[in-house]
Parts: C-alpha cells; structure tokens; sequence
C-alpha cells in the first residue's frame, strides 16, 4: 500500500478458527485497506488456535473440500466460546488499546451534559414543546439547548 495515511485505532475481529475464518479475516482486511487508501491494523482476537487449547474448546477436522490456506490442524466455531469469556477477551482487547486520560475527559463532559440536560428538564413544563419548536441552528451543538 502505498498511502501515507494510517488509521490508528485497530480494528477487531471474532471469527471461527477455520478456513472461512482465516480467509474472512484476510479479506476483510485486504478490502478495508483498498478501501480506506490507509493502513489500517486489524487484530483477530477471537478464536485463535492458543484460546482453543487453552479453554479447551471442541474442534473437529479442517474440511478437505476447502482449499483455502489455514495454519491449524483443528477448526473451532466462534461459539464454542463461552459468552462471558468471548466478552471478557473482546473487553480486553478494546481496553488495551483505550487511553484512560481520553476516557475519564469524555465520562466527565458527560456528567456535565446529563446535568444541563436534567436542569433544562426541569424548568420546562413541557420539554418536548421545547425541543420541537427550536430549530437546529438555534440549539447548543453539544447540549441540544437554546443558546
């Protein structure tokens, strides 16, 4: 690829550990990059051929009709992952990749926004009165109030 742009926050897939899975996660990724003209991470963090031994995971035989490339010896379906598991390891892997300053920044603009809402709320006798008579060029970008 020839861009110089990248795009940073990778991007994550779930797939099953088998040649579809394999191929789907190439392919998206050789799409998503013709696509976006940057480069572009992608992560698979689920089904990996450590989780199936490591959680145990049933398996059978990769299918001979498939001629699709594939590393393992043994294909699993994604949901053979428990759902609190498959969770925990997706969680995991997005908060890998959070930075926690950015984070606390945007649950406190948050708050703020949720009081100005409730205070709006508040002296308003009618508040979807309110929020139908204004127009969008009169509303704070943010809040969705009058200015």
């Amino acid at each position: 690829m020839n861009s110089n742009r990248t795009l940073a926050t990778p991007r994550r897939m779930v797939g099953d550990y088998d040649q579809s899975g394999e191929h789907m996660f190439t392919s998206l990724a050789e799409d998503v990059i013709a696509f976006a003209g940057a480069e572009v991470e992608f992560e698979r963090v689920a089904v990996t051929g450590d989780q199936v031994a490591a959680y145990h995971l049933p398996t059978a035989p990769p299918k001979t009709t498939d001629r699709r490339s594939f590393t393992g010896t043994a294909t699993t379906q994604a949901e053979a992952l428990p759902p609190d598991i498959l969770a925990a390891i997706v969680r995991g892997a997005v908060e890998a990749h959070r930075d926690p300053a950015a984070h606390r920044e945007v649950l406190a603009r948050e708050q703020v926004q949720r009081r100005a809402i409730r205070e709006l709320l508040a002296r308003t006798s009618h508040p979807e009165d309110v929020l139908r008579s204004e127009t969008a060029s009169e509303r704070d970008p943010v809040l969705g109030r009058i200015r």
